[in-house]
């Protein structure tokens, strides 16, 4: 990846971070996942919010939900969902060996789409006792949600073939892969950062970082 590049990627994160923390007053260390717990409601919330802030240009003009709709229904625009429970879905049963995949349902709604058995299987080949794999499983879906966040905030415009109907992103290619995983440890890091701060600033140890799922 040039460094260029890795510099929009990372200047992207940051404003949308920053994004966050204004329009909803809350820290960005709340963003990390306490290990175990997956996909919390505030990386749910942000999550939405960034789809929201992509596309706030777009709506009322046509080929996007109204934002009126939207702020009265409180619709998620950014959600997840294993690939068997998806709406209309009667043919694709796995997503061909990998853990995620980025689908649109609607114009400006997405998810990030698990294949929960492939996941189960994998930890299972590396050793993973039964006790662990719920809170396993649970780490790395946060951690691929974040990822394909990242693939819709950087590349959606290339890998959607139309903005109108239901359909799964095209295969990226693999410094676009570079790239999402970039924007998902940089949100974790800002994150991560902003609780040190914190905890300088009010003079207390904290050693909760030990517990964040992406570590």
């Amino acid at each position: 990846m040039k460094e260029s590049r890795a510099s929009q990627v990372a200047e992207r994160a940051c404003h949308l971070v920053s994004e966050f923390e204004r329009h909803t007053k809350k820290h960005p260390h709340l963003l990390l996942p306490p290990r175990g717990q997956g996909i919390t409601p505030t990386l749910k919330e942000f999550a939405n919010l960034v789809v929201y802030f992509e596309h706030a240009s777009d709506w009322g003009t046509g080929h996007m939900m109204k934002r009126s709709v939207v702020e009265k229904f409180d619709i998620p625009l950014f959600c997840s969902v294993d690939v068997r429970l998806l709406p209309g879905n009667s043919k694709k049963q796995t997503l061909g060996g990998y853990g995620s995949w980025l689908w649109q349902a609607y114009p400006g709604v997405y998810a990030a789409v698990f294949d929960h058995s492939h996941l189960t299987d994998r930890f299972s080949q590396l050793g993973v006792q039964a006790a662990e794999l719920k809170a396993k499983l649970n780490d790395t879906k946060a951690r691929l949600f974040m990822h394909e966040l990242g693939h819709f905030v950087l590349h959606r415009k290339a890998i959607f073939a139309s903005t109108r109907k239901p359909d799964f992103a095209a295969s990226a290619e693999a410094e676009m892969e570079e790239e999402a995983w970039l924007f998902s440890h940089i949100v974790f890091g800002l994150a991560l950062g902003n609780r040190a701060f914190l905890a300088k600033v009010n003079t207390y140890l904290d050693n909760s970082w030990e517990e964040c799922c992406f570590l």
